[in-house]
């Protein structure tokens, strides 16, 4: 599983800003998307950090 989705949360939350007449708002979501994009372009492949571990038999 990928991080990606974070990147559709953030965006359907700008979407919701601007929409709503929250520039402020909308203007730090895309500050937070632009960085979302640069660490996920520098996570190394692999599972997230946030799963839980497999479980034992």
């Amino acid at each position: 599983m990928t991080h990606d989705w974070i990147l559709d949360v953030l965006s359907d939350l700008r979407a919701y800003a601007e929409r709503n007449a929250l520039s402020e708002l909308a203007a730090g979501l895309d500050e937070t998307l632009r960085l979302a994009r640069a660490e996920l372009g520098a996570a190394p492949p692999g599972p997230e950090q946030d799963e839980p571990p497999p479980r034992p038999n």
